[in-house]
């Protein structure tokens, strides 16, 4: 790479150097700007109760906005009951039961698909 900038000729060198000098003005810039917002504003001397009113106003999210009380009913503690016989496994004849294919409900779904694929392409034939 450093290579072939040597042997560039003087308008490649010329165009990668003010490449160059814009990435870093526009880095400068957008630094500027976040320092520039990042600084606290200066606080105006007010009246006491003013002051008082403004110390009660949330400022923005707090840590402690994001942290889930301990009163919340825990999952492992919440009472759930099971309808069915709770089992440690099944066997094929209780998954018989519900089992469905993959293979075969992506072939139902790709028939439909297909179906009206076929239809809108030959809904215009008289």
């Amino acid at each position: 790479m450093f290579k072939s900038f040597f042997y560039a000729n003087t308008k490649e060198k010329r165009i990668f150097i003010f490449y160059l000098v814009l990435l870093a003005v526009l880095a400068f810039g957008i630094s500027l700007v976040v320092l520039i917002v990042s600084i606290p504003a200066p606080e105006n001397t007010t009246s006491p109760a003013v002051a008082a009113e403004k110390a009660h106003e949330p400022v923005g999210p707090d840590l402690a906005d994001f942290i889930i009380p301990d009163t919340w009913v825990q999952i492992h503690e919440s009472a759930s009951y099971s309808f069915h016989q709770v089992l440690p496994s099944w066997g094929s004849q209780q998954i018989g039961q519900y089992w469905i294919s993959p293979r075969k409900i992506s072939i139902e779904i790709l028939s439909k698909q297909n179906d009206t694929y076929i239809e809108e392409l030959l809904k215009d034939i008289p």
